[in-house]
């Protein structure tokens, strides 16, 4: 591979990024998300920030806020979308 390809390639953590941050500006897809992890949340899953909401979907709305959900995705679709708990390391 030549100099020029290498300078070609493109980042893919960098595209995972720059999507979901595109896809989170779209509120079809983050209703999406958010009825995701509540399904989660009612399935059991544990919370991953305190909330002093009452509802799950309050609570999802605030994780989401904080950051907390890792979004995935295996092509360009809403439908594509995998919400998932992002797991804090351990110290």
């Amino acid at each position: 591979m030549g100099k020029s390809q290498l300078s070609e390639q493109k980042d893919p953590l960098k595209e995972q990024k720059e999507y979901r941050d595109l896809q989170l500006n779209n509120k079809f897809v983050k209703i999406r998300i958010i009825a995701d992890r509540v399904r989660q949340l009612e399935m059991g899953a544990p919370a991953m920030v305190e909330s002093k909401g009452n509802t799950l979907m309050e609570l999802a709305i605030e994780e989401l806020k904080q950051g907390k959900i890792q979004i995935f995705a295996n092509d360009k679709s809403a439908s594509a979308l995998l919400a998932l708990p992002i797991k804090e390391e351990a110290d």
